[in-house]
This record gives C-alpha cells, sequence and structure tokens, in this order.
C-alpha cells in the first residue's frame, strides 16, 4: 500500500461504528473492497437511512459546530482521512435502498 494505511484503516473504522450506533437491531451492515480498472474503492453500506443533517454535517463544517447530528464529526473526520490520501468519499442514501459510503482512490492503496 503506497497510501497510509492506518488513516485508511482509521476511516474505515469511524463509518463502520457510527453507522452501527444508529442502526435498528437486525439490520446488516456490509463492507466490501473492489477495483474497477486498478482504481481501489472500499463500499460500507447497510439498509438504514442517514438523516439529511447528518448528511449534510459530513460535508458542511459551520452546520456541523451549530450542533448537526453527532454522528456527522465522526464520519466528517472519515471523510478528511479519505481525502488526505488523495481518495474521494462519497455517500448516497434514502429509505428505500438504504446507506453506502464509498471510499475511491486513484491510485493504488
Amino acid at each position: 500500500m503506497r497510501g497510509n494505511r492506518t488513516r485508511v484503516r482509521q476511516a474505515l473504522v469511524d463509518v463502520a461504528l457510527s453507522r452501527i450506533g444508529s442502526l435498528a437491531e437486525r439490520s446488516r451492515l456490509a463492507i466490501e473492497a473492489n477495483a474497477h480498472d486498478g482504481v481501489p474503492e472500499i463500499v460500507i453500506s447497510d439498509e438504514g437511512a442517514l438523516t439529511d443533517t447528518a448528511r449534510t454535517g459530513i460535508f458542511d463544517i459551520l452546520l456541523a459546530q451549530a450542533g448537526a447530528d453527532p454522528d456527522a464529526a465522526a464520519l466528517r473526520l472519515a471523510r478528511a482521512m479519505v481525502e488526505c490520501e488523495a481518495g474521494e468519499f462519497c455517500v448516497g442514501s434514502d429509505a428505500a435502498t438504504g446507506t453506502a459510503f464509498r471510499f475511491r482512490f486513484d491510485r493504488p492503496l
């Protein structure tokens, strides 16, 4: 791995722990690692929806400082760690399909 494995691992743990704490009983959390055309991607997905406040708090530091969802702080830190490794942090969420966090990197890790 050319990047900082510890930083990427911590981002993964932060997202997983944040989501486990907010999932309903008997929900499923999945972690996948894929490579598409040599580009590594880590996907953390679950069956729960992410609140709009939490999703916005991941990307908007001013909202987070104003007292947004407490999970947003851990998710915002995870985003920063992924971006420090020249990665892209994406999140998609809705009630029908659940939530998926994607870490994409433009180089092998």
